[in-house]
């Protein structure tokens, strides 16, 4: 009565003290093999309960696994319910799984190799349930492979100088390699007609690009995917490829997903595009398309996603989308558009005169960004950025001196074809900030041809 669920959760009550707690989840552990065997009772309450509390319970992964397989081939809706849940019980917080790896973190346990065994014989399991043609086993089960995913992130801290630390990452490949058809039922799911299964597949392949992510942390010079770290190579580098073989050939499927779901999906999909940065020219252009989107955060999201475009990729279109962004009802989404407009400051003359105009606003923050942009694309185009020359007149008389400062920088930039810019750039020698009256000297030396 203190374990069994309620209302279909696994829950030990919260009342039952710390110690009371571990010694009903020891006496639950030699019963594990018991509990498995309920998995095929032919009352339906009674085995559905056990597939729930056999996640709870430490029996070996075979067997569980083999237990819940039998249970998810029963026609019932409820049998495959209780599958998925049981999954969900088994990789979450105080599931034997999840209990597993946390003591592998915590201590390097030595039960390595059964706690890498465990995790690929679950996999057919978890593969059925995301096969079943009940869409909320699928929705279901969708939440046990994040849950799995997020039990992988905990290996992050793992001490590489660990004896079991050292073999976990000689298993890893073979971990990721059994996870890899997870990848590919990720990718087909992406595409389905049920809202809450494609949102389910767009978190976990989110959560599968997080672990795999190749961008530098600034803070620690290594890679921001947990298994790209140096301290997991070569090991971990092949189990990382593995684990991306799933979805690896998906940004087609990410592209017609964001053209065609709702909100929660794009974002999702949006962040996982973040992540790698949008390879193929069909994703990219609907990104371009997110870009007018009526959701704000779509339209923040999809701007921040073209700032991982490669220089040699962007295009028109994305020049055009972001210049139209500048010009948002968002504050942040004006933001981030500068931002990008800046990094591709080569390709972005055609931006200019949303730049301009947004050089003249009253929120410093947006002024700032808008100017800091028509530098940069002016270092990159010189004379040929002329039309950025009110942008910086307006800029000449902002209140702040930053603002101030990177006037004259980009007029100088532009040259002689900046004359009248001179008048400005003398009353700026009067300026109460040394750093804008050197700057003005400076721009008025290069503009007059001295």
């Amino acid at each position: 009565s203190e374990v069994l669920p309620g209302q279909g959760r696994n829950q030990i009550p919260e009342e039952l003290s710390a110690r009371r707690r571990q010694e009903v989840l020891d006496e639950l552990d030699k019963a594990g093999p018991a509990i498995a065997a309920l998995v095929d009772d032919d009352e339906p309450r009674v085995r559905r309960l056990a597939s729930l509390v056999l996640g709870q319970v430490r029996v070996e992964g075979r067997i569980s696994s083999a237990a819940w397989l039998r249970l998810s081939k029963r026609p019932d809706v409820e049998d495959q319910l209780a599958v998925a849940r049981g999954l969900q019980v088994y990789v979450n917080r105080g599931g034997q799984l999840r209990r597993d790896y946390r003591a592998l973190v915590a201590a390097g346990a030595s039960h390595l190799d059964r706690i890498t065994g465990d995790t690929i014989a679950i996999m057919p399991v978890m593969a059925a349930t995301l096969r079943s043609e009940y869409a909320e086993v699928v929705e279901e089960g969708l939440k046990a492979v994040a849950g799995l995913l997020v039990a992988f992130s905990e290996v992050q801290t793992l001490d590489p100088t660990n004896a079991a630390s050292v073999r976990f990452r000689q298993r890893l490949p073979a971990t990721m390699e059994a996870m890899s058809q997870i990848g590919l039922d990720l990718q087909r799911l992406l595409q389905s007609d049920v809202p809450s299964v494609q949102i389910g597949a767009a978190l976990a392949v989110e959560e599968l690009e997080r672990l795999c992510d190749g961008r530098e942390d600034p803070r620690t010079g290594q890679p921001r995917g947990r298994f790209l770290r140096s301290d997991l190579a070569p090991e971990g580098q092949q189990a990382a490829r593995s684990l991306r073989q799933g979805i690896a050939n998906a940004e087609p499927v990410l592209g017609k997903v964001l053209l065609s779901s709702d909100d929660p999906v794009q974002l999702s999909v949006l962040n996982t595009l973040e992540i790698h940065g949008p390879q193929s020219r069909e994703v990219q252009e609907a990104v371009v398309t997110a870009l007018g989107d009526r959701n704000v955060f779509v339209r923040w999201a999809a701007a921040r996603v073209l700032g991982r475009v490669a220089s040699d990729a962007v295009t028109p279109s994305m020049v055009h989308g972001l210049a139209r962004l500048v010009g948002d009802p968002d504050i942040d989404v004006q933001l981030v558009a500068c931002h990008v407009l800046e990094d591709m400051a080569a390709h972005a003359l055609e931006a200019i005169p949303a730049l301009v105009e947004a050089s003249a606003s009253e929120e410093r923050t947006l002024q700032l960004a808008a100017v800091s942009a028509l530098r940069a694309i002016t270092a990159q185009h010189g004379e040929r950025a002329k039309a950025a020359v009110p942008g910086f007149l307006a800029a000449l008389d902002s209140t702040d001196f930053r603002v101030r400062r990177l006037a004259p920088e980009g007029l100088a930039q532009i040259g002689p074809a900046a004359r009248e810019a001179v008048p400005a750039l003398r009353r700026a020698l009067s300026d109460s900030s040394i750093e804008v009256r050197q700057a003005a000297a400076q721009a008025m030396l290069r503009i007059l041809g001295h």
